[in-house]
């Protein structure tokens, strides 16, 4: 147990140095792309290193924390659903934040507001996930079941 949450906690410090290494990245480009594409291939590549993190800290998640054997392709499709998802919710907090951030009477308290809003759909998306992870290995044994029923017969 102890060792799972150390393995996650070095991923997730990975993932922010990636997404710190993707911020920095428009200097490296130079002359391989031109000025007006850096901003759209620094989006590209801070969205797909974002969730691949996401997708590979929920598969270990859906994996080895449930107290049963979990297949690795129901903990894959679980970890996807949530990982899209999560990229896909970030979008709203981060206009939220861009258009009313400022300009709100209540400042720092719809700020904290909008991050508690922003966790529990986030914790929402993740028992989702890990739900959707659960219907594909008990569609999975049905069919096997069947299958194992059909050729007994």
């Amino acid at each position: 147990s102890f060792v799972v949450v150390l393995l996650v906690a070095v991923l997730m410090l990975l993932a922010a140095s990636a997404g710190l290494l993707v911020t920095s990245f428009p200097e490296q480009l130079g002359g391989l792309v031109t000025e007006s594409a850096q901003g759209t291939v620094v989006y590209l590549l801070d969205v797909l290193t974002i969730s691949f993190a996401a997708f590979v800290l929920l598969l270990l998640l859906y994996k080895i924390v449930p107290a049963t054997h979990v297949p690795w392709r129901s903990a894959a499709a679980g970890a996807l659903f949530a990982s899209v998802a999560l990229g896909i919710g970030r979008y709203p907090l981060a206009l939220y934040m861009k258009h009313t951030w400022r300009g709100s009477a209540f400042g720092a308290a719809s700020f904290v507001v909008a991050i508690l809003i922003a966790f529990y759909a986030g914790a929402f998306v993740i028992l989702i996930g890990a739900t959707i992870g659960r219907v594909v290995a008990l569609r999975r044994e049905a069919r096997r079941a069947d299958a194992a029923g059909l050729e007994a017969e």
